[in-house]
């Protein structure tokens, strides 16, 4: 337990600017992102994912009665529903694609306290739940095809995410901390690394199964 507590640790250290914006810092990106005070944060995630919680804390409060539960999932599938617009190119703007976020926010939430109040067994709610998780990453992974066709007619492509310029700073951060910590804790940092390199060849030959699936 210790161990893996050093190496999440180590790897939030490391990895943190990511979480607050995981689109590479250049311009082909500038509408994605919010930046306060030179900090970036995705517009998408900083909007959609404080609004869920937001409404998830307030029914565990008992703001919300369990008994509205079919409002609370005809309002949210209504309201995530919006987020199909980021599909046909309506969120390239950073206002709209705030907007669109904020009612799929709402959609989650409501939709959340929606499955889990069901007079239903919990199990089923569970499932439930964890089914209209897996749709909504069929739109997620969707939408990080495009994503990659922004970064396709970009020289650096077939690099993103270990040369790329708009990851630069992003990499510095990291290989300072890295070394920073490999004198503190070799061993935890070598295998830190080893598992990187490999989810990166992973990463690499997805990008390439998806791109000649693609053209075929």
């Amino acid at each position: 337990m210790q161990l893996i507590n050093k190496r999440t640790r180590i790897m939030l250290k490391a990895y943190f600017p990511l979480l607050l914006s995981h689109h590479p810092d250049c311009d082909s990106f500038s509408e994605d992102v919010f930046t306060v005070r030179g900090v970036k944060f995705c517009v998408g995630c900083s909007v959609a994912y404080p609004i869920a919680i937001f409404i998830f804390i307030l029914w565990l409060a008992g703001a919300f009665s369990p008994n509205n539960w079919p409002y609370y999932l005809l309002f949210g599938v209504l309201s995530g529903s919006v987020e199909l617009l980021s599909l046909k190119g309506f969120t390239t703007i950073r206002n709209r694609k705030a907007v669109v976020k904020f009612f799929l926010g709402i959609g989650w939430g409501l939709t959340t306290i929606g499955v889990f109040s069901l007079p239903v067994d919990i199990l089923l709610r569970i499932v439930i739940f964890f089914d209209l998780f897996m749709a909504n990453a069929a739109l997620t992974m969707k939408r990080s095809g495009n994503i990659d066709k922004i970064c396709e007619n970009c020289p650096w492509f077939k690099h993103r995410g270990i040369d790329c310029p708009g990851f630069a700073k992003y990499n510095l951060r990291m290989q300072k901390i890295i070394e920073k910590e490999s004198e503190k804790e070799p061993d935890i940092v070598k295998e830190m690394m080893m598992l990187n390199k490999i989810q990166l060849n992973k990463k690499a030959l997805r990008k390439d199964y998806y791109r000649r699936s693609r053209r075929n």
